[in-house]
């Protein structure tokens, strides 16, 4: 039965790294969208409003891409493990856990991102840095 278990295991790490690894690979050209501070080879030239653009593609790579990605996987690894040990009333405890920490998370995750988005958008000044915020993160 370990045996089995570490097939199951490994079966879900294999399919993981396949989809998240070219995910990852393909996205570091999306982040980076400047040259340097002095636009290497007639580049774009890096400043706030780039670098604040590069900070929200990657939060919103994490929390609209990767984070359902890794949310899907844990509830199919639940869904299996409650299939596997139908019988088990301990395995079917700690697949309730897991999925209400998972609830958990989800929700601190977003919570935050939306808080962190009405901060930004109602106390921002509405000077020229104001408005690169305001403009970036929406």
């Amino acid at each position: 039965m370990p045996n089995k278990k570490l097939q199951i295991v490994s079966s879900f790490v294999l399919a993981l790294v396949v989809v998240v690894v070219p995910m990852i690979a393909l996205a570091v050209g999306e982040f980076v969208t400047c040259d340097g501070p002095v636009g290497i080879s007639g580049g774009t030239v890096c400043d706030l409003n780039k670098l604040l653009t590069m900070v929200n593609k990657v939060i919103d790579f994490f929390a609209f891409r990767l984070v359902p990605l890794i949310a899907t996987g844990v509830i199919l690894w639940a869904g299996i493990r409650v299939v596997s040990q139908p019988e088990s009333v301990n395995a079917k405890s700690e697949v309730k856990k897991l999925l209400w920490t998972l609830v958990l998370g989800l929700v601190i995750i977003y919570s935050a991102y939306f808080i962190v988005q009405a901060i930004i958008n109602s106390l921002v000044a509405d000077n020229e840095v104001g408005q690169t915020l305001k403009e970036t993160f929406n």
